[in-house]
């Protein structure tokens, strides 16, 4: 007895064609339950792909390629999600947009010149815009504009300048709360007549909380030079004696900024 097999074209087809459609839906099913929306006590949500969850903690990539951390007990729920795709554009049109960010600093410090006053109090606001995704790395590249008061003995030994400046922050992980450093750079104009301004630099070291997508909150601890020239005194064996020049004011302070 012989058992024969016959090829039929239209059945083999119809079936490669119902082959094809159920990988699809369950490559799509798949892709489906890989994007979770993250809901914290804080009323914060997060929306993305969960990296770790566990007893600890619960670690989430975002749409721009942003790791977000939180204790599992901060964790309200964890939800399937499915974005279409005007959400899906939506939510590409918010991470080029939030490339731009707007900054807020306010430090207090103190400062010294040789020659010049020791130990004075100052406070210094500023404004910053720019990129914080800068070489497409977690960077913030901007230029700001400040306003720089220290205080004196007395009224005539109030100084006010106009700071302008470039400045650059680097971050030290992705993370809700990352360590950072900063740089300012760039010149001071003076506001009075007790001194003149000039070029200065600072530096900061502190720590970066990452409020929601668009907001932070960093705290730091900085240091920094700025020249300035006006009436300076020198002490000798002679007496005290007055002279114009220029002379290198040395700062030291603390500094909290609010990125949006």
């Amino acid at each position: 007895m012989k058992l024969l097999l016959t090829y039929n074209p239209c059945v083999n087809r119809n079936i490669l064609i119902i082959v094809i459609l159920i990988c699809l839906q369950s490559t799509y099913l798949q892709a489906q339950t890989e994007i979770k929306k993250i809901t914290l006590k804080s009323g914060s949500t997060y929306i993305g792909e969960i990296i770790v969850s566990n007893d600890e903690l619960v670690m989430i990539k975002d749409v721009s390629g942003a790791r977000f951390q939180f204790a599992t007990s901060e964790v309200v729920s964890i939800e399937k999600t499915v974005p279409n795709i005007d959400n899906k554009l939506q939510q590409n049109k918010s991470a080029t947009v939030s490339k731009i960010a707007i900054q807020l600093a306010g430090t207090v410090f103190t400062a010294s010149a040789q020659r010049a006053f020791e130990n004075y109090a100052g406070t210094e606001i500023a404004l910053i815009a720019g990129n914080k995704k800068a070489f497409g790395k977690d960077v913030f590249l901007g230029l700001g504009i400040g306003y720089l008061s220290i205080s004196g003995a007395s009224k005539s030994q109030q100084i006010n300048l106009l700071p302008v400046f470039f400045n650059m922050q680097t971050y030290t992980s992705k993370n809700l709360t990352s360590g950072y450093f900063g740089l300012d750079a760039g010149y001071a104009f003076e506001q009075n007549g007790t001194y003149q301004g000039g070029m200065f630099a600072n530096i900061a070291v502190g720590i970066r909380h990452r409020l929601n997508y668009q907001t932070s909150l960093q705290a730091s601890i900085f240091s920094g030079v700025q020249t300035i020239s006006g009436t300076l005194q020198e002490t000798t064996s002679n007496g005290t004696f007055l002279y114009s020049g220029n002379t290198t004011m040395s700062k030291v302070g603390l500094k909290i900024e609010i990125q949006f």
